[in-house]
This record gives C-alpha cells, structure tokens and sequence, in this order.
C-alpha cells in the first residue's frame, strides 16, 4: 500500500515538470516567430498584459451608474474631492 501512495505522489511532480517544459517550448516557438515581426511581438504583449485599461461603470452619488467614459472620470474625480484634504503648514 505504501509503494502506490508513493507513486501516487510522483505523478503530480511529473505533470508539473511536463507542463513546465511545453510552456518553456512554447515560449521559445513564440520568441523565434517574433524576429523581424515587431508588431506581432507588439500584441503578444499586450495580450499578456494583467491590467486592463478600461474602468467599468461605477455608481454615482445619485445612485444611477455611469452610462460613459466621460461620467465615469466626472464621478471619480466627485468622488477624490470629496475626501480629500487639505493640510494647512503650521510655520
């Protein structure tokens, strides 16, 4: 019993380190195609990328959501004003 558990234990391992070396094939294909391509190697990039770049909508002090890009900065930079504070210096 003990013998299967083991094995049991080194299947995992195995997968893993297979799964590790196709990706670092993978990525080894997709560097060689970018030579001479620097816009393909562009989006490949942009693709890996964790960050979006858009902000969805967001509720207003009304309650209603923003319905576009414009309104949605509106009610952030609303939102920043209103707490923030302003510190005076004391000399």
């Amino acid at each position: 019993m003990e013998g299967n558990l083991k094995n049991y234990k080194l299947i995992p391992n195995s997968a893993g380190r297979k799964v590790k070396a196709d990706q670092a094939s993978y990525r080894k294909r997709i560097l060689k195609s970018f030579k001479g391509h620097p816009k393909r190697f562009d989006g490949y990039m942009k693709k890996l990328k964790t960050v979006k770049e858009k902000v969805g909508q967001i509720k207003k002090a009304n309650g209603e959501f923003t319905a576009s890009d414009v309104e949605t900065v509106q009610a952030l930079g609303d939102y920043f004003s209103s707490v923030f504070i302003e510190e005076k210096e004391y000399v």
